[in-house]
């Protein structure tokens, strides 16, 4: 009952999603319906420039629109009789807007570091490059009471951020692990330079407009740079390449287990984090310098709302990528029975509460079908974790990753009644215990 009201008492300002979420109705909106005109009809005067003469605008201050509208003008001009379309600077994406939201995360995630005051847990954050260039905030949880008698490297879920498990951490802490997290990010997408768009050529007005209407649809589509969580860069919840994370878990575990030599590492994650990790540990690289991984509510079984979907997706996220369904996430799904939790995750501005973008969706069901078709091939101990009214990703997933993986080590616990978020649900404490002893119990043998 105390879910019901918090949920209906806070729906306008609210939105309840997580992880792997984001059910998608509404596909054919207006907007996707004109965008794909004009994409199609812009493909349709390209194939023509073959077959077109030679024209030239008489007016060089010609406007080319593509619905009148003053605020969206491509202007028509001619140097040394060849016509040149100038695109406002106003259509061309800026980094400076996605460098200050970067740079508030930042600041907020080093903030509540810093801000730390338990005197039995060192926390700490540092700045990590990763290979494509892009910064990845971290941070790190040492006990200061307890001798280090192993490692954990945790990855969060869609849409959060690793601060969110410091209590997790602490418990850790305070049984001899000491505690890595990243808040993970993606690959950049390509921009239009604005030297580009000044110096587009076409033969024809007919052509402009054609190439109007690519740079239309770009400009309204594509243009943010990369996808980030937390204090790392990038926009929300924008995923064009999961591939992409586990490359960057990867190189970022090398980093942990060089700065801790000789101590046993145990990877954990949860939801899309535990796909990460589980596709990061079926690289006998990765597996041979691991001692086991915990996963719960991991995103191995994602089914969309709509069979259709899975056949669109790769169409959509080709042409579409960053679209939002809007209409996904009206009434949101709830992933915690703890009214509190629910408040503190989607209050924090750390944590992404907008309705799914396409290519993340995308990305999710590509790993998701990945893993189904090579579970056999891990071998790693691991310990699975999932409620049985998980709407987010289906308990199913976990059951098969238990029947088919091929390791010897492995345990699964199903949690009856209990939804997504695991560790924010009132059954809290209890699953930090069977993690722990899990853990502890492996040390033993390492």
């Amino acid at each position: 009952m105390a879910v019901d009201q918090l949920t209906k008492s806070n729906e306008a300002t609210i939105i309840l999603t997580s992880g792997a979420s984001g059910r998608i109705s509404a596909l054919f909106s207006l907007r996707v319906l004109r965008s794909l005109f004009l994409l199609i009809n812009a493909f349709v005067l390209l194939l023509l420039l073959p077959f077109r003469g030679r024209r030239r605008m008489t007016s060089p201050g010609t406007m080319m629109t593509s619905s009148g509208s003053s605020q969206e003008k491509a202007v028509v001009v001619e140097r040394k009789g060849v016509p040149v379309v100038r695109v406002p600077s106003k259509m061309v994406p800026r980094k400076s807007a996605v460098e200050q939201e970067v740079a508030a995360r930042r600041s907020l995630a080093i903030r509540r570091v810093i801000q730390e005051d338990d005197k039995e847990t060192l926390r700490e954050f540092s700045l990590f490059v990763t290979s494509k260039g892009d910064t990845m905030f971290t941070q790190s949880w040492t006990p200061v009471s307890f001798k280090v008698r192993g490692l954990v490297f945790l990855l969060h879920g869609l849409n959060e951020h690793s601060g969110r498990y410091n209590d997790f951490a602490k418990k850790l802490n305070a049984n001899g692990f000491k505690v890595y997290g990243m808040d993970w990010i993606g690959v950049e997408f390509p921009q239009i330079s604005s030297f580009w768009c000044e110096n587009v050529t076409c033969e024809a007005p007919s052509h402009n407009y054609a190439v109007y209407c690519l740079l239309t649809v770009y400009v309204e589509h594509f243009h943010l740079n990369a996808f980030g969580h937390g204090g790392s860069d990038g926009l929300h919840a924008y995923v064009p390449s999961l591939d992409d994370a586990v490359n960057d878990t990867k190189q970022f575990l090398s980093k942990v287990l060089a700065e801790n030599p000789g101590l046993p590492c145990f990877c954990f994650g949860h939801s899309t984090g535990a796909a990460i990790i589980l596709k990061a540990a079926l690289d006998p690289k990765v597996e041979s310098r691991i001692d086991g991984v915990v996963l719960t509510s991991p995103a191995v079984g994602v089914q969309p709302a709509h069979p259709i979907f899975t056949v669109l997706a790769p169409i959509f996220s080709f042409l579409l990528p960053r679209y939002q369904f809007s209409a996904a996430n009206k009434r949101g799904t709830l992933v915690s029975r703890d009214p509190a939790a629910l408040l503190a995750k989607y209050s924090d501005p750390l944590v992404f509460t907008g309705s799914i973008r396409v290519r993340t969706g995308y990305e999710i069901l590509r790993i998701t079908a990945y893993l189904q078709q090579n579970l056999c091939k891990l071998t790693v101990p691991f310990l699975v974790l999932h409620g049985s009214d998980d709407t987010v990703t289906d308990p199913e997933g976990s059951k098969k990753l238990y029947e088919e993986a091929s390791s010897t080590d492995k345990s699964i616990k199903l949690y009856k009644g209990l939804l997504h978020d695991l560790l924010f649900e009132p059954e809290r404490e209890e699953i930090m215990k069977e993690i722990i002893d899990w853990l502890n119990q492996r040390l033993l043998n390492c």
